[in-house]
């Protein structure tokens, strides 16, 4: 199997997969859909909800979380506007995944 590069990679702990799977389950049960980008984003909720399974599934202390640019973009805009303070942990966590995209898109720009 060749190696995948990723746009951007985020190394999370078993427990951080963890709390990112049940926020992602959260969302994915309860998001409606209107417009095309709102389909657009229940499909990147249920793409990244697989993902974020299989790798909990497979590490046993850490592991590589990797997306490309179309995933880090739906990843920024969702949860750069969705609430998640009902969520302390996963709030921490995508306020530090956003950051860390955010960085990436104005390193672009430059």
């Amino acid at each position: 199997m060749g190696t995948h590069k990723y746009a951007i990679e985020f190394k999370l702990a078993k427990s951080v997969t963890e709390e990112l799977l049940q926020l992602y389950a959260h969302h994915v049960t309860g998001f409606n859909g209107g417009t095309e980008l709102d389909s657009l984003m229940g499909e990147h909720l249920k793409d990244m909800y697989m993902r974020l399974a299989a790798l909990n599934n497979k590490i046993k202390r850490t592991g590589i979380l990797g997306m490309n640019n179309s995933e880090a973009m739906a990843f920024y805009m969702y949860w750069n506007t969705t609430d998640t303070s009902g969520w302390p942990l996963a709030n921490v966590l995508i306020a530090d995944m956003v950051w860390k995209i955010d960085k990436r898109i104005n390193k672009a720009r430059r």
